[in-house]
């Protein structure tokens, strides 16, 4: 029963993989992989590997190596020229644009391609000729076109066109909301049992003694 759903999963990711003409990074795959990573070790330690054998890890594994693999993938197609771009990690000029316009998944979600910039900030000032240009994406006119064009009310198209971010804002606040509420609910617990586990130490402690006097 164990390797029903990674299979199950895996053909969902084989047959998106297949129906893919870009070779951009499937972000949409991350998640289902995180997911199947997280669920497969906690399997693991929970001594599924014990019960059913050493094969059950090797779905563990294999998801663990496709999201390490994603992560390392460009966002953007590689096809496409990357002329006008500054590099990752390079020396920051308002000659070229930014480099979020072509970097991996893990830089994006770990900021580091902006960190030539805070290095720089750190030394001295920065001026108007030390700041990247603006992404294709985040360009005025860009952005007023996308926005114009799209369809219904104000609020329609506002909503429509800032719902990934408004999607994270909101996960990543029920996050903290679960993480304060378990924390809460778990504090006193936690330091009751400390409490306890230090009275037991020094209660043995102090027998220990007793008897050697």
């Amino acid at each position: 029963m164990l390797m029903v759903s990674p299979v199950a999963a895996w053909a969902i990711i084989v047959l998106s993989c297949a129906s893919r003409k870009n070779t951009a990074a499937p972000l949409d795959l991350l998640f289902i992989l995180i997911i199947m990573t997280v669920t497969q070790s906690i399997l693991l330690i929970d001594g599924e590997l014990y019960k059913s054998g050493v094969f059950v890890c090797l779905p563990a594994l294999f998801a663990a190596g496709a999201v390490v693999n994603i992560l390392v993938m460009p966002m953007r197609e590689p096809s496409l020229s990357s002329q006008g771009i500054s590099p990752p990690f390079s020396k920051p000029t308002a000659e070229l644009r930014s480099p979020e316009d072509n970097i991996t998944v893990w830089q994006f979600m770990s900021v580091s391609w902006i960190s030539p910039l805070l290095y720089l900030g750190s030394k001295r000032q920065l001026n108007d000729e030390d700041v990247w240009s603006l992404g294709y994406e985040f360009k005025h006119r860009i952005i007023f076109e996308k926005f114009r064009d799209m369809k219904g009310s104000i609020l329609q198209r506002l909503l429509a066109a800032n719902w990934p971010d408004l999607c994270i804002i909101t996960g990543l606040g029920l996050i903290e909301l679960c993480a304060s509420i378990f924390l809460s609910h778990t504090s006193h617990f936690l330091a009751k049992n400390i409490q306890i586990y230090f009275r037991h130490c020094f209660y043995k402690k102090y027998c220990r003694i007793s008897r050697n006097l």
